[in-house]
């Protein structure tokens, strides 16, 4: 959530962002992600004060934290799941996501 893993050089196609990112906003129509160098100001998917550079939509922006109640989305959950079932290992490092496969 606090965006490290991006700043230190992992391109975002290697990512999956689980819980969201306090550090990014996200267009619900054109799904572009914004970066912005300080910390999106809610959480929970709200629209934040930005607005979308695609002319085409020009919508508020979208914080992309999770809240409590807010289920993890599938754009990010399948392609964490293919990138596990090529690899050798997996560290799945501070959370409590729990997996459906035993580890042997």
């Amino acid at each position: 959530m606090d965006g490290l893993h991006l700043r230190s050089g992992i391109p975002r196609e290697k990512l999956s962002e689980f819980h969201g990112n306090s550090f990014m906003e996200r267009c619900t129509s054109c799904r572009v992600e914004y970066f912005p160098d300080f910390e999106v100001e809610s959480v929970g998917l709200k629209e934040t004060s930005r607005r979308c550079s695609n002319a085409d939509f020009d919508l508020k922006l979208k914080d992309t934290v999770l809240d409590w109640e807010d289920a993890l989305p599938p754009e990010e959950m399948n392609p964490a799941h293919a990138h596990c079932e090529k690899a050798d290992i997996v560290l799945c490092l501070g959370t409590s996501q729990r997996s459906n496969h035993s580890v042997m």
